[in-house]
């Protein structure tokens, strides 16, 4: 085919889009649409009997905010690599990982501070609740994020899934945060970050493949 036809080919046979919304204002949606879902589940499971008290704890509310800065910082990160060229620097999905590894750090210092860490983890039961919460409330903003990155054009499509798995799994799991009401560090560990972190691993995957085949 000439290249004067195929022009003409293409020219005949395009039909009008939809301009991208910017990162931010993508990001704000998604947050918004986030929150409304997190706070449904509150409302339906309920917040622990002792939330006032929670408020009022340092450790509780730090571990909160760590938690859902991870959720923010991976979810802006997804939509900026969702764009090729957006991305001005590679701290910009490297901040969700220190995030992530913050998060981390925190619950071990604790676990560490309390001492007998390891026979603490041996010792605490696990809870499945915790992690099914995490599971529950991730799952629309996960398939909302996912189609969301989708419907840009990213390259970096392990990057791109894995942030949008960390953003909705930890946006759940600060969500679920409120609702658990055990605050010891050996619970966080084994019921809500180690699972969150498969939980990232496998949505990771499967949503590479996903970008991957469209």
């Amino acid at each position: 085919m000439k290249t004067e036809d195929l022009i003409v080919q293409l020219a005949s046979s395009a039909a009008p889009v939809r301009r991208l919304a910017s990162p931010v204002r993508r990001f704000a949606s998604w947050t918004i649409a986030a929150t409304a879902i997190a706070a449904l589940g509150l409302l339906i499971v309920g917040p622990r009997a002792d939330i006032r008290a929670a408020l009022q704890s340092p450790a509780f509310l730090i571990l909160a905010i760590v938690t859902f800065l991870t959720a923010l910082l991976s979810a802006i990160a997804a939509f900026v690599l969702s764009v090729p060229g957006a991305e001005r620097s590679p701290a910009q999905h490297w901040l969700p990982i220190g995030a992530g590894v913050a998060w981390a750090g925190l619950l071990i210092g604790a676990l560490v501070a309390g001492g007998a860490p390891m026979s603490r983890l041996a010792a605490f039961p696990f809870h499945d609740a915790c992690p099914c919460e995490i599971c529950g409330l991730a799952v629309v903003p996960g398939v909302l994020l996912f189609f969301m990155v989708r419907r840009a054009a990213p390259l970096r499509l392990g990057w791109a899934a894995a942030l949008a798995a960390l953003a909705s799994v930890a946006f759940a799991a600060t969500a679920t945060q409120f609702i658990c009401p055990i605050d010891d560090p050996a619970h966080h560990l084994v019921a809500h970050f180690g699972p969150a972190v498969l939980m990232v691993a496998l949505g990771g995957v499967f949503a590479s493949r996903k970008l991957r085949r469209t």
